[in-house]
């Protein structure tokens, strides 16, 4: 092999370990979440102190890194906007969903975000009828009857708060990730919205302090350690980590991978909080990834050409989960 082939395969491997490492960080972290959860922190309380720790970690490091964040119009600030409502949407109904189902139940409702996508696009145009939206949908409908436990009327009901919210978390996912896909129409780079979204985020919550539950949470050494965690090792190191691995690794591959996520989840909740899952579940589990799958490798013939455009130009409305 060339100097050049080894040099391309190491920064490949190191990709796939950064990509590897967001994954289950990002898994670990909801599990830790639910132990906070059981200890009476609430979902709403958790998502603020996340954004306060990632706010407060996040944007020293890109001003000191002297990182290019450009001035933005009234039409950009308003987008900037939406985006944070949609990334604070995101965020609490993730933990709501946590908090009220199975961890790896509740990934796992997110991770229908990029089917959500299809179904709006279906709705706009954007994206094509035919065997292989059937078949990711097909796919999908049936993952998530057999992950929500619809198929026992008990586990349903038991459950029925935690999966709208899941269910709530990929919409709101979805619409987050098309909106990502205009802020890039609008000549918002990602550090710009990045730094935006992370401070108003982090302001609106500010905001809310007063009649946020923050003073009945027990602030014991080992919570602090929890949210700390949650704020900096599931917010900063691992979105830093999925970036450096997608200069490394194509898209579909490091979609793949990055479907550790559930798996890291369900055993660290396994381990943490003795979370358990019917067989049924893991079918849906299942089902769910071999839709992604199926998904990103016929993504092609699921967007629809604009007039004019070579082939495979298609407007994309990607979600990545995370």
């Amino acid at each position: 092999m060339t100097r050049a082939g080894v040099e391309k395969s190491q920064r490949t491997l190191s990709g796939y370990l950064c990509i590897s490492a967001a994954s289950a960080l990002f898994g670990l972290a909801g599990a830790v979440a639910k132990v906070l959860f059981n200890d009476d922190v609430s979902a709403v309380s958790l998502t603020a102190l996340r954004s306060f720790c990632a706010a407060v970690v996040l944007v020293p490091v890109i001003v000191f890194a002297r990182a290019r964040i450009l001035p933005v119009n009234r039409a950009q600030l308003g987008h900037l906007g939406i985006m944070t409502a949609l990334l604070i949407i995101v965020n609490l109904t993730f933990y709501v969903a946590i908090s009220r189902t199975d961890v790896a139940v509740a990934i796992m409702l997110e991770y229908t975000a990029p089917v959500f996508v299809i179904l709006i696009g279906l709705g706009r145009g954007t994206h094509l009828l035919n065997r292989a939206s059937f078949t990711v949908l097909g796919m999908s409908v049936l993952g998530c009857y057999l992950l929500t436990g619809a198929y026992d009327a008990d586990i349903f009901r038991a459950n029925r708060l935690g999966l709208t919210a899941g269910l709530l978390c990929g919409l709101a996912f979805a619409l987050y990730n098309m909106a990502g896909n205009r802020a890039r129409r609008l000549d918002l780079e990602t550090t710009t919205v990045t730094f935006h979204t992370f401070v108003m985020s982090a302001v609106g919550w500010l905001v809310l302090v007063p009649v946020l539950p923050l003073d009945r949470i027990d602030y014991r050494p080992s919570t602090v350690a929890y949210i700390l965690f949650i704020g900096v090792f599931a917010t900063v190191v691992p979105y830093w980590l999925l970036l450096r691995g997608l200069r490394q690794v194509d898209a579909f591959p490091a979609t793949v991978i990055g479907m550790l996520d559930p798996v890291v989840a369900g055993l660290a909740a396994y381990l943490l909080v003795d979370e358990r899952l019917a067989l049924p579940q893991l079918a849906g589990i299942a089902l769910l990834l071999v839709a992604l799958v199926h998904m990103h490798r016929n993504e092609r013939f699921l967007l629809r050409e604009r007039p004019g455009e070579p082939a495979g130009t298609g407007q994309r409305e990607e979600a990545v989960v995370n």
